[in-house]
């Protein structure tokens, strides 16, 4: 292990053949390559929750439950678009491959908070509230790692962009499954009507008893 991978022990092949070679525009391919593996660990650990003991969460649904999930992906999306784009931009310590991965961990450290928000839910007992809306949020999660995953590429494509004298543009979105929020509102609205018949019914019965 050279000088210069110094730090990289546990990175890929790739990712040190990167810091190597430096080929033209490598700093942009070695922020993809250290987001793919950072997002294959991800992915595993949320597979492997879907199959096992998940740990102890919240006890309820609730907004504030809700919001969490969006603020860790906004941080996911700070991170990318402004700490991991400035790693390569930094006029006082331009191009290095310490600044890239510490940028690359920051973001990776973001999108765990995501996947833990996710066992979170997957850890909620069960309630009429719950598990209409279960499915959806598990759903919100897993689509956000897809496109999380999908987000190497963007920085290979910008790479090719630039070898052919296209210009320096990368912002990163991420979005909700397909009619999410109809969907979501609607599961949330039958729900609390169940809730409201049951409690009702249970009303009328102990009247009548």
């Amino acid at each position: 292990m050279t000088a210069e991978h110094a730090g990289f022990e546990g990175e890929s092949a790739g990712a040190r053949n990167l810091i190597s070679g430096k080929p033209r525009h490598w700093t942009y391919r070695l922020a993809g390559e250290l987001l793919r593996s950072r997002a294959e660990g991800l992915r595993r650990r949320w597979a492997k929750g879907a199959h096992g003991r998940t740990p102890e969460g919240a006890a309820m649904v609730d907004e504030a439950l809700l919001m969490e999930l969006g603020t860790a992906i906004l941080a996911v999306t700070a991170a990318i678009n402004t700490q991991l784009v400035a790693s390569w931009q930094s006029p006082g310590d331009p191009w290095t491959p310490r600044a890239i991965q510490g940028a690359c961990d920051a973001v990776a450290a973001a999108a765990v908070t995501a996947v833990a928000w996710g066992e979170k839910v997957r850890a909620l007992p069960p309630s009429p509230l719950t598990d209409a809306v279960r499915p959806l949020l598990l759903e919100q999660v897993d689509h956000f790692l897809t496109e999380f995953e999908a987000t190497p590429k963007r920085f290979s494509g910008l790479a090719l962009a630039l070898t052919f004298g296209g210009a320096l543009r990368l912002r990163i979105t991420f979005t909700s499954p397909p009619g999410w929020k109809r969907r979501f509102q609607a599961a949330m609205r039958r729900a609390k009507s169940q809730i409201v018949q049951e409690a009702l019914a249970e009303m009328r019965a102990r009247r009548s008893a």
